[in-house]
């Protein structure tokens, strides 16, 4: 497992693969969308760690 990345389910993989796949495709280097969407991830697990509600929704990314 990555460092500081909290374990998913398979839905919200599933999610995170293809908005990395569309930031991709919008020009972006593959290292870059996946950084952006493992911050991302974190982002929500801490958030939802501090009884903050979570959103899964990965379209919502820039």
């Amino acid at each position: 497992m990555l460092a500081n990345m909290p374990s998913i389910p398979h839905q919200e993989q599933q999610e995170a693969a293809e908005q990395i796949h569309q930031l991709i495709s919008t020009g972006m280097r593959s290292t870059e969308a996946i950084a952006l969407v493992a911050q991302q991830i974190r982002e929500q697990h801490q958030n939802h760690r501090e009884g903050q509600s979570i959103s899964t929704d990965f379209r919502k990314l820039p």
